[in-house]
C-alpha cells in the first residue's frame, strides 16, 4: 500500500504548495525563524496553535510578546491570556499596561437602558452617544458613584444639572473584546431590571400602548396556550406577564420585553480609532 501523502494540519505553514516545519515543533532556526513561520499563519491557525506556544520556555514567552502586536485583536488577547499564565517577570511586565488597541479594533460596550416618564406613559431612552472618549486607553469596567454617595449640596448648578442629563441617556457599563461574552451580559442585566419590582409595567411603555399588543397571538408564536379573548388587551397582557413571572419562564418574559417595549440592555460596538490599551480589571 502507498504511504498516504501528509495532510497539512493546522500547525503546518504552507508556502508554495511546501509543508514547513510546524511552529511548535524544534525551534529551527532561532527566536527569528519562530516568528517567521508564525507569521505566515492565517488567524484560526495562530489561535490553533497558541496554546503550545507557552511550553517553548523562553523562546515561546518571546513569541508571545511579539503577538501582543498581531493586527487580529482576537489573537493578540489570546497572548495576553497565555502571558497572564505563566510565572514570569517578563510575562508580567510585557502586559502590565493592558492589551494593546489598533484603529479599527472594536470594542463591545454593554449599556443600560433609562426609562423615562411623559405624563402618561413610559418609554426607553435609548439614544445611546457618539463615542468621545478623549484618551487611548480604555478599561474594561465603567466605574461611576452611586447616587447615595453624591454630595449633592456640594455640586454648581452645571455639574448638577450634567448628572441629572446623565441619569436620563443610556449608561455605559462596560466594554468587552468578545461579543459573545458582552451579549451574555447584558442579557443577565436585562433579565435583572425586568424583574426588578420598582422596573414600570410593561404594558405602561408608550410603544406597547401605541401597538394595541396581540396578545394571543405572541402566545401562539412562543408555543402558550391561549388565553380566554376579553376586550380589554391590556388585562391580557398584564395577565401573560403575571404567568411568565409565576412559572420562572425568564427566557420568554425577556423575549416579551424585546417584542415590545425593547431591551433594558444592550450592546453597541465601538470602533477604535487610535492606539490604546484595553485595561483587564476582572476575568475575560
Amino acid at each position: 500500500m502507498a504511504e498516504q501523502s501528509k495532510q497539512p494540519q493546522a500547525t503546518d505553514v504552507i508556502l508554495g504548495g511546501q509543508v514547513a516545519p510546524p511552529v511548535t515543533g524544534a525551534v529551527l532556526g532561532g527566536q527569528e525563524g519562530l516568528q517567521q513561520r508564525f507569521l505566515h499563519l492565517d488567524t484560526e491557525q495562530k489561535l490553533a496553535v497558541m496554546p503550545k506556544i507557552a511550553e517553548l520556555g523562553e523562546p515561546g514567552i518571546d513569541l508571545l510578546i511579539t503577538i501582543l502586536n498581531d493586527d487580529a485583536i482576537a489573537v493578540r488577547l489570546q497572548a495576553y491570556q497565555a502571558l497572564q499564565d505563566i510565572d514570569s517577570e517578563k510575562a508580567k511586565s510585557a502586559i502590565v499596561a493592558g492589551i494593546p488597541l489598533k484603529p479599527n479594533d472594536t470594542l463591545y460596550c454593554i449599556y443600560e437602558i433609562p426609562v423615562g416618564y411623559d405624563d402618561e406613559t413610559f418609554y426607553r431612552c435609548d439614544s445611546i452617544p457618539e463615542d468621545i472618549h478623549p484618551a487611548g486607553d480604555y478599561t474594561d469596567v465603567v466605574e461611576r458613584p452611586l447616587v447615595a454617595e453624591i454630595n449633592w449640596d456640594s455640586l454648581d448648578s452645571e455639574a448638577f444639572d450634567a448628572l441629572m442629563e446623565e441619569t436620563e441617556n443610556p449608561r455605559l457599563i462596560s466594554r468587552h473584546l468578545r461579543r459573545e461574552k458582552a451579549e451574555e451580559i447584558a442579557e443577565l442585566i436585562h433579565e435583572r431590571l425586568i424583574l426588578d419590582r420598582d422596573t414600570p409595567n410593561l404594558f405602561e411603555f408608550e410603544w406597547v400602548r401605541t401597538m394595541k399588543f396581540d396578545v394571543n397571538g405572541w402566545r401562539a408564536n412562543n408555543g402558550l396556550p391561549l388565553q380566554q379573548q376579553e376586550d380589554d388587551w391590556w388585562e391580557m397582557g398584564c395577565q401573560l406577564v403575571k404567568e411568565l413571572k409565576a412559572q420562572q419562564q425568564i427566557e420568554l418574559l425577556s423575549k416579551l420585553w424585546k417584542d415590545t417595549a425593547g431591551a433594558l440592555a444592550v450592546v453597541h460596538e465601538q470602533t477604535i480609532k487610535r492606539n490604546g490599551y484595553f485595561k483587564v480589571t476582572r476575568s475575560l
